[in-house]
């Protein structure tokens, strides 16, 4: 299976009744192969990832870094309860405030017939229970190149998800006619050849390649539903033509 749609399915993962604090679905992380830190653009711009999910990053700026951060976490404390999804980028450094909901150490009561969880969150110096919704589902997006500088408990706290432009390019690309596929193909072989024998000076990018195919994914009209449970089986009549 293409690992976009297993991805697909991950993210549609919802608790049953049956469910406990023991077998809630487990929070993801994106590990971006991406040179350019590019994944979760082309995610968003093909659907995986939406505006339903919040976004939030911090800036890496010092000036007003605290502030910075007691807000972020004050959102993430909201979309806990809300049961909204947060897709949280950069924000390695605040990971021991999020300890227990990225761990998912939730405290569990019975209201009536509704499960309740708690959770404790830091806000500055003071841990506190916080309400964290069934629903509640968190993405951490990581770059592939901060791996060794990562502590392995916080690795191991997710389900992990390596991609790539590539895999969002083949992605693109399989639900295209046979015939536009090769055309498509075609053009970026011969694009990315142009750019192995011009001057370094002439196409400055942190990676040409990468660049260059995500242009070609954002060239691809967004017609497919990314989510489809189909789409990993062969078509070959397309979606786009």
């Amino acid at each position: 299976r293409h690992p976009l749609m297993v991805l697909a399915d991950a993210l549609e993962e919802v608790p049953t009744k049956e469910s406990s604090r023991y077998n809630l679905p487990r929070y993801k992380m994106l590990i971006d192969s991406s040179n350019d830190d590019s994944i979760m653009r082309l995610l968003r711009a093909i659907g995986i990832l939406d505006s339903t999910h919040c976004f939030y990053r911090l800036s890496g700026m010092l000036e007003g870094s605290d502030i910075e951060t007691l807000n972020l976490i004050s959102r993430v404390k909201f979309a806990c309860q809300r049961g909204d999804t947060v897709v949280l980028s950069q924000v390695e450094s605040i990971a021991e405030c999020l300890y227990d909901v990225f761990n998912q150490h939730f405290t569990e009561f019975q209201k009536g017939d509704e499960t309740v969880y708690y959770a404790n969150m830091a806000i500055g110096g003071v841990s506190r229970p916080c309400p964290v919704h069934a629903l509640f589902q968190c993405i951490v997006h990581v770059q592939f190149n901060q791996l060794e500088s990562l502590p392995a408990p916080l690795l191991n706290r997710f389900e992990t998800y390596e991609l790539s432009v590539t895999d969002v390019l083949s992605w693109q690309l399989s639900h295209l006619s046979r015939g536009l596929n090769n055309l498509v193909s075609s053009s970026l072989d011969r694009c990315l050849s142009f750019i192995a024998n011009v001057p370094s000076g002439s196409f400055w990018s942190p990676s040409p390649e990468d660049t260059v195919k995500s242009i070609f994914i954002s060239s691809i009209p967004h017609v497919v539903d990314c989510t489809s449970r189909n789409s990993d089986q062969t078509n070959e009549a397309g979606s786009v033509c």
